[in-house]
């Protein structure tokens, strides 16, 4: 739901986990993920809701606050 901010930062989470190891791959020391709640958002019309940013530490991806 939009209004619940500890389900969009465990989405958030998820999200760096999954993709994190392709980031590594790629070189990125950071990455960003924006979490959307409205269609024209979902077609990059709206930039998103919510904007999560993730950096590489030796323990995997932390969610910089």
């Amino acid at each position: 739901a939009a209004a619940n901010a500890a389900t969009r930062l465990a989405q958030a989470d998820r999200v760096a986990r999954h993709y994190g190891a392709h980031a590594i791959d790629i070189g990125a020391k950071r990455i960003s993920i924006g979490i959307c709640d409205t269609q024209a958002c979902a077609r990059r019309q709206d930039p998103p809701a919510a904007w999560f940013l993730y950096e590489r530490t030796s323990q995997g991806w932390r969610r910089v606050k």
